[in-house]
């Protein structure tokens, strides 16, 4: 028998790739998506300005593409950026006209909307109300506080996010912190969704031959942003001032199109930016990877920290090797992998160092927590996973012969 899946219709900012964490989210997901039932709208300035490498990860489907203002940013940029994302809000109307166009053509049976711009958010729930058809929602920030909200953005996003999130026939959300935190805060009821990865391509990665050790090896892969860059920054300030551990120094490689402004030095080195398809290898030739997380108390950043995990956590635990983690004790990504990780809840030096140390040394403790992250994945966040939920969710019928 075939599955027949519904026909989808992707609503967000971002197309699925490699770009930042919940594009890579939201590629997993639809990965194994028939191409001729899935069809994804779009904004111009992730789709047509996306780097060679991120455009090779684009899903192998039909792309509708809405301009944006952000592709034009004259100087100075400080304001005109801010200016640029007020204007992108008005696209409203003009991606519910294109989202029709498609519902028609496409006959369209289902939305999938991850939230992060005002306007495709807004335009998803308006488009699932005028088919009459599901919309399914997920949340890998939290929207009015992570969306590039501006000048009255922020008020009417707040405004907005009950009304969107009451919309939707089914609420992903990316923790289980944030599924607790919208049920208090909004009644609303969903399930964590988080990252998927194919564990048959960490089984079948041979780490390359060494012939002997020179260095520890850290790795850290992906974006980073304002929930990690002040803690990315004092990591790498102590890694660059010279940590060695039983003779040998501890080198870190940072594989990222971000800014690396004052973390690269003697031992923090830049990697590139690298698809999905090159990390098996670069985190098995690894001795461990490691994440940063603000310790700030700003409410914007707190309150994301709070909410959000690392999507590249699933790719390091299925590597099945240490993950160190610099968090403070509050976050949602020190709750959840708690168990299968080594984690430092301070950004003192001496402690980031003593931390390193243990992972670096290995022992029994670190090894049990490598076969805990492993089983995580594998219960949790493996094909097979996605694929149960495909079934409930996705697929219209198993019955077509």
């Amino acid at each position: 028998m075939k599955e027949k899946y519904k026909r989808l219709l992707y609503v967000c900012d971002y197309p699925p790739s490699i770009a930042a964490g919940a594009p890579v989210i939201a590629r997993q997901l639809l990965l194994d998506y028939p191409s001729d039932a899935l069809t994804v709208l779009c904004g111009a300035n992730w789709h047509v300005g996306a780097a060679e490498v991120v455009r090779g990860s684009f899903l192998p489907c039909r792309h509708i593409w809405i301009p944006s203002f952000q592709s034009w940013r004259p100087r100075p940029r400080r304001i005109s950026s801010r200016l640029m994302v007020f204007l992108d809000f008005f696209r409203v109307r003009r991606i519910v006209a294109a989202g029709r166009r498609i519902c028609v053509e496409q006959k369209i049976e289902a939305i999938f909307a991850p939230l992060y711009s005002y306007e495709f958010g807004m335009a998803a729930s308006k488009l699932a109300s005028a088919f009459g058809i599901e919309l399914f929602l997920f949340e890998t920030d939290d929207w009015a506080e992570a969306s590039r909200s501006e000048f009255l953005l922020y008020w009417a996003i707040r405004r907005a996010h009950l009304r969107v999130l009451e919309s939707a026939a089914h609420c992903w959300f990316t923790s289980p912190a944030m599924v607790r935190e919208r049920w208090s805060r909004f009644g609303i009821r969903g399930e964590f969704l988080f990252n998927y990865v194919n564990m048959d391509r960490y089984l079948q990665a041979k780490p390359s031959l060494k012939v002997s050790r020179t260095a520890w090896n850290f790795v850290y892969t992906g974006s980073i942003n304002q929930m990690s860059a002040d803690t990315m920054q004092t990591f790498c300030g102590v890694i660059n001032r010279g940590v060695v551990v039983d003779g040998l120094p501890v080198v870190v490689t940072i594989y990222t199109n971000s800014s690396l402004a004052g973390m690269l030095g003697n031992f923090v080195h830049h990697g590139g930016y690298v698809s999905s398809e090159q990390l098996p290898r670069i985190l098995m030739d690894a001795d461990a990877s490691f994440l940063c997380l603000s310790f700030s108390q700003r409410p914007k950043i707190l309150r994301m920290v709070q909410t959000s995990l690392y999507t590249k956590t699933i790719d390091y635990l299925a590597a099945g090797r240490p993950v160190l983690i610099i968090s403070p004790e509050y976050t949602a990504e020190a709750s959840y992998f708690s168990d299968v990780t080594q984690i430092v809840n301070t950004s003192i030096e001496h402690e980031i160092i003593r931390a390193i140390e243990r992972v670096c040394r290995g022992g029994e403790e670190v090894a049990a927590a490598v076969r805990r992250g492993m089983a995580l994945v594998s219960q949790y966040h493996s094909r097979g996973a996605l694929m149960a939920l495909h079934k409930k969710y996705f697929i219209a019928s198993e019955n077509e012969p």
